[in-house]
């Protein structure tokens, strides 16, 4: 079967999407400003139970802990939710992460898979548009929101960590904790996102996160001067799939 050479409409479409990658992308690495409601989730049944320690426990022994438990999952659900970008997802952990999103800028609704190295997507508005595929290691957000990628933002700059106790979150009992990243080493934002946000990165940054007794993340919010974000994970190690959509659907994308 032949090419299909992309009218202009597949081109603005293609575009928009390009420019809905970046933003979104950019989004989860400085926090647009403001924050809207997330959904109520159910999470899962928690394992061990929480030990309290003597003495402060220092950021990356921290993230060490909670990195080791999400290892042991495959699959985590995903919401994220800032003023100009929300939406949630499936994601499939591991070297090689896959995921299915839906992503929500203003009035734009845009589906996207990421799976085998390629990332396709679609106008989640119109059912009859075709899937659009690129190489997925230009999709910045194919991770963006995903557990490792947080654990790697925050580790890099993390200064403190701090216990506030326990709390209930959605009825899940969860201890929350305060962790400072200083983003003095960070350089400031260039190229696209400098012009996309007009903002350099913050000096600092403050994660609230909410971990179950099974030191899994339920709940961060990653509060910047620029504004804040909400993520939050559920059904974690539930049996979840992500697949490529199916051949005939899809068109690769635009190269204008």
């Amino acid at each position: 079967m032949g090419r299909q050479v992309p009218d202009s409409r597949e081109c603005h479409t293609m575009k928009q999407h390009a420019r809905l990658v970046l933003v979104a992308a950019v989004a989860a690495a400085v926090a647009l400003s403001g924050c809207s409601g997330v959904p109520s989730l159910s999470t899962g049944s928690g394992g061990r139970s929480a030990t309290a320690s003597s003495s402060p426990e220092q950021p990356q022994s921290f993230l060490t802990r909670l990195e080791a438990a999400a290892a042991t999952q495959e699959t985590v659900e995903i919401f994220f939710s800032a003023e100009k970008i929300d939406g949630s997802g499936t994601a499939v952990l591991g070297d090689d992460p896959a995921g299915r999103y839906v992503i929500n800028i203003g009035d734009t609704n845009t589906l996207m898979v990421i799976v085998d190295g390629v990332a396709y997507f679609k106008d989640g508005a119109d059912f009859s548009a075709r899937w659009m595929s690129m190489p997925a290691r230009g999709v910045a957000i194919a991770q963006t929101f995903t557990p490792q990628q947080l654990f790697a933002t925050m580790r890099s700059s993390a200064t403190s960590v701090e216990d506030l106790g326990p709390d209930d979150l959605y009825g899940t009992p969860t201890t929350r904790y305060e962790l400072i990243a200083d983003n003095s080493g960070v350089p400031s934002s260039t190229g696209v996102a400098a012009a996309l946000l007009d903002t350099a990165a913050p000096s600092d940054t403050v994660y609230s996160l909410w971990v179950g007794e099974d030191d899994l993340m339920r709940r961060v919010e990653v509060i910047t001067p620029s504004g804040d974000l909400i993520l939050e994970y559920a059904r974690w190690g539930e049996s979840m799939e992500v697949v490529a959509p199916p051949a005939g659907e899809v068109g690769p994308a635009p190269s204008g």
